[in-house]
């Protein structure tokens, strides 16, 4: 008896339902479209650009007194961390100084490298793994075998500020190529004579500049106001906190440092990226709403059509609870197919949209749609259903020939 009830439900599911629930499961579909593909886009933009370390780096060229604008020189760096440790509380960061060679050097093939010195955590900078601080290494983008290289590297005199060179020595350096998609230099400094550059740790290239001018030692007392000594190429601040990234370069360029940083060329396209996601989010999940709640107002038409059914029913000894049972088990299979289709489109449309965090991010959109999809039905039967079914036979029975 039971299980004729229940085909009779179903056959008599109103059309305004059944196409109230194909609107809703599109809605579904729609909406986990956008989310998956949005999600995709996030992890590529992320990949791709907020968690890259390039974007936590700033490049620092010159400093502003008055109108005019001077080169860097060591004093730079003492004042920089000041800079940063007055205005800013908690804030960690690395000072990478770049120091070069203003002429090439030949090997012993004949082929010229421009020797370039960084200090500290350089490798950052080169998009290494290494031990940066192991001296009598180098590090270039030239597509050369790896290998000791012997550089003859001149003996530079200084007569009344002109540089003079009679002899030569030599330096065996161990160089290693390193990924040019990995080096930032090439993105701050996109010059053809990068091919020719090679790196080595602050370290190494002091030893190097020792020998080529003749010097003991790097002290202030030797060394004095000599530019050729005191300059830096350009500073580099690497930010832990990618956040504060912005704001170290405001203060910086407050007080006269001139900065480049890849977060700067890359704020009108963040915000746009996130305008773009969050509009079609929005949109999508208005439509969403709305097909819930129409999905919601064609449960209560169908159950209110119902109605001199129920009556019916509780007329031939049925009680409130089994009543109830029988049109929650109908309700319940309407979920479970839509819940099964849910699921199916998920797993296909995470394999055609989403390219890496896979599985995570499938299973937590699975577990967010299960639990909307529990919230709707649970809705249904405990409130919509409920309220019909508490009603007396006679008040169903004649507000079912009211409604007809």
């Amino acid at each position: 008896m039971t299980k004729e009830v229940y085909k009779l439900i179903n056959r008599k599911t109103s059309l305004y339902l059944r196409i109230s629930i194909v609107i809703f499961i599109f809605s579904i579909f729609l909406l986990v479209t956008i989310i998956l593909e949005g999600t995709d886009q996030y992890f590529k933009f992320s990949g791709q650009f907020i968690e890259n370390k390039n974007t936590h780096v700033i490049q620092v060229t010159l400093k502003k007194y008055g109108n005019k604008f001077r080169g860097l020189v060591l004093a730079d760096e003492k004042e920089i961390k000041e800079l940063l440790r007055n205005n800013l509380k908690n804030i960690k960061f690395d000072i990478i100084k770049h120091y070069q060679i203003p002429f090439g050097t030949v090997d012993e093939t004949g082929y010229v490298y421009f020797i370039n010195g960084l200090s500290g955590n350089g490798k950052v900078l080169l998009g290494i793994d290494d031990d940066f601080k192991k001296n009598g290494i180098g590090y270039t983008l030239h597509t050369s075998k790896e290998g000791i290289k012997t550089l003859n590297i001149p003996v530079i005199t200084v007569n009344n500020g002109n540089m003079q060179s009679s002899n030569i020595f030599k330096v065996s350096l161990f160089v290693r190529r390193i990924d040019a998609k990995k080096c930032f230099l090439r993105i701050f400094d996109p010059t053809p004579q990068q091919a020719t550059d090679l790196y080595v740790n602050e370290q190494t290239f002091r030893n190097i500049q020792k020998k080529m001018f003749n010097i003991s030692d790097y002290s202030s007392k030797t060394l004095g106001n000599d530019s050729k000594f005191q300059e830096v190429n350009d500073i580099y601040v690497y930010v832990y906190d990618i956040t504060k990234v912005e704001e170290v370069a405001s203060i910086l360029e407050r007080y006269g440092y001139q900065t480049r940083y890849i977060l700067k060329a890359f704020d009108n396209f963040g915000s746009t990226f996130n305008s773009i996601i969050l509009s079609n989010f929005i949109t999508v999940f208005i439509v969403f709403i709305f097909s819930i709640f129409n999905l919601l107002f064609a449960f209560y038409l169908f159950l209110r059509l119902q109605q001199r059914d129920i009556g019916i029913l509780f007329h031939y000894g049925f009680s409130i609870r089994e009543i109830y049972d029988i049109y929650s088990y109908s309700i319940n299979r309407i979920f479970i197919k839509v819940m099964l289709l849910t699921f199916v489109y998920i797993g296909v449309a995470g394999i055609i949209f989403l390219s890496k965090n896979r599985l995570v991010t499938l299973l937590l959109v699975e577990l967010i749609f299960t639990l909307l999809l529990f919230s709707i039905n649970t809705f249904v039967r405990r409130i919509i259903l409920c309220n019909f079914v508490k009603k007396s036979p006679i008040e169903l029975i004649n507000a079912g020939k009211e409604f007809k």
